[in-house]
C-alpha cells in the first residue's frame, strides 16, 4: 500500500474492517494499519458516519500526546477503502486477558489499571477542546510486558465542539458496546429501549435522551470496567436497571463487595458511585475520583485475595448457586413486567427469555457442582474412617 507499506499478518477482524501489522519499508519498522472497508452491506448513510468516525479516529489521534494512548504514523485512502497507521502496540488486551486467565485478576492490578486509566482520562478532558472517549471497555485497554496499558479505539470518540450533525448518534453510538455504556449514551443507541421507558417514564427519558455524554460518560464505562475485571461478570445494564428503578423496584445492581471480598472501600465506593444512573451522582471529573482512590493506598493492596483459596471453594460454590437463584427470580419477575403491548416490548421479552435461558443453564450447572462437591466430601469422609478403622485394628494387634 501507498508503495510504503507491506502486510505481514492479520491481527483482528470485524464486520467494518480489520487490523493489520505490516512492515513500513521506509522506516524500516513495524506498525499497526487500521483498515475501514466500503461494504455493500451498510447503506449510503452509515458509511457516511462510519467514514466520518474513522477520519475522526485519526485527526483526534493526531493531536494527541501521550504515553497511553497509540501515535499516529499516517492516514490515507486506497481503493475505495480508508487506512490508519498507527504505533504498533505489542501486548494484550484485558477482555483477552480474562478469557485466558482461570482466576481473576489481583485486586492492586486492578487498582493499578484504573489509575493508569484515570490519568490518561484526565489528559483527554482536560484538552483545550476536551475529548470524550465513550467507549472505554476490555477490549480497547491494551496491557504491555511493562505493566503499562494503552488506551485504544477512539473511533466514536467525541470533542467538545462536535455538533450532533457532525457525530449521528444512532448510527455512530451503535458502534459503542452498551454493556458498558451509561444511560445517557445507551438509551441514544436503542430506539426499542427508548420505546419500552417511555412507556414508564416519558419525562426522564426525554432528560436523558437531550443530555450530551461527557466526562462523566467515561467515568461510568471505566467503573463498568473495573467491576468486569474485579468479579468477573458484567454489571446489569443501564436500561435493565433503569426499567426496574422508575418502576419502584431495587437497582439490580449487585454491590461490587458482595461479589468480591477484599477490595477496599475506597476502591469499591468509587465505582459504585460512578455505575450511578443519574450522572450528577457520579464523580464530576476523572480528577475526583483519583482523588479519592488515593485514600485506598494506604491500605496493604497486594495482600488483598485474588482468588479463592480451595478451603473456600465450596462456601463459593453454594454462595454462587445461591447467588443464580436470586438472579433467576429477578429475571422472571422483570419478564412478567415487561408484558408490554407493543412490538419493541415483545422483543425485549424475547431478549430477557435468553437470559433466563442462559441463567437455567447455569443454575442446573451450579446445582451439579454442588452435589458433585457433596459426593467427594462423603468420599473423602469414608475413606477418612476406613483408615481410622484400619489404624485402630493395627494398635489392637499390638
Amino acid at each position: 500500500m501507498q508503495n510504503r507499506y507491506e502486510i505481514s499478518r492479520l491481527l483482528k477482524t470485524g464486520s467494518m474492517g480489520a487490523v493489520y501489522v505490516a512492515l513500513d519499508h521506509r522506516l524500516h519498522n513495524s506498525v499497526a494499519v487500521k483498515e475501514l472497508r466500503n461494504d455493500d452491506d451498510f447503506s449510503a448513510s452509515d458509511c457516511e458516519v462510519l467514514s466520518h468516525a474513522f477520519k475522526q479516529e485519526a485527526q483526534l489521534l493526531a493531536n494527541l500526546r501521550h504515553t497511553a494512548i497509540p501515535t499516529v504514523l499516517d492516514y490515507f485512502s486506497e481503493n475505495g477503502n480508508q487506512y490508519l497507521v498507527m504505533e504498533l502496540v505489542p501486548g494484550i488486551d484485558l477482555a483477552e486477558l480474562l478469557r485466558r486467565q482461570k482466576v481473576l485478576p489481583e485486586i492492586s492490578q486492578v487498582f493499578d489499571w484504573a489509575n493508569q486509566l484515570l490519568e490518561v482520562l484526565e489528559y483527554l478532558h482536560n484538552q483545550k477542546i476536551p475529548v470524550i472517549h465513550r467507549d472505554i471497555k476490555p477490549s480497547n485497554i491494551k496491557l504491555m510486558q511493562s505493566g503499562a496499558i494503552k488506551l485504544l479505539d477512539f473511533g466514536i470518540a467525541k470533542s467538545a465542539l462536535m455538533t450532533e450533525i457532525q457525530q449521528p448518534a444512532e448510527m455512530s453510538l451503535r458502534m459503542a458496546t452498551l454493556e458498558y455504556a451509561p444511560l445517557e449514551q445507551a438509551m441514544k443507541a436503542s430506539s426499542q429501549w427508548r420505546t419500552a421507558l417511555y412507556a414508564v417514564n416519558p419525562t426522564r427519558v426525554q432528560e436523558f435522551s437531550h443530555s450530551r455524554t461527557d466526562a462523566r460518560t467515561d467515568l461510568f464505562s471505566l467503573s463498568a470496567t473495573c467491576y468486569r475485571l474485579l468479579t468477573g461478570e458484567l454489571p446489569v445494564d443501564s436500561q435493565i436497571r433503569a426499567l426496574a428503578i422508575w418502576t419502584g423496584k431495587p437497582d439490580p445492581l449487585v454491590p461490587i463487595r458482595a461479589l468480591r471480598e477484599g477490595i477496599p472501600t475506597a476502591f469499591a465506593d468509587s465505582i459504585m458511585q460512578c455505575l450511578a444512573l443519574e450522572p450528577t451522582a457520579r464523580f464530576d471529573s476523572a480528577f475526583q475520583m483519583r482523588k479519592r482512590l488515593n485514600q485506598a493506598e494506604s491500605c496493604d493492596l497486594a495482600a488483598m485475595p485474588s482468588q479463592i483459596s480451595p478451603s473456600n471453594q465450596f462456601i463459593q460454590n453454594r454462595y454462587s448457586f445461591e447467588e443464580l437463584i436470586m438472579q433467576f427470580a429477578e429475571i422472571r419477575q422483570r419478564i412478567n413486567f415487561l408484558n408490554f403491548e407493543t412490538n419493541e416490548a415483545k422483543e425485549l421479552v424475547e431478549i430477557e427469555r435468553q437470559k433466563r435461558e442462559s441463567l437455567e443453564i447455569k443454575l442446573r450447572e451450579a446445582t451439579r457442582r454442588e452435589k458433585a462437591e457433596a459426593q467427594h466430601r462423603r468420599a473423602l469422609e469414608a475413606k477418612w474412617l476406613n483408615m481410622e478403622s484400619q489404624l485402630n485394628q493395627l494398635e489392637m494387634k499390638n
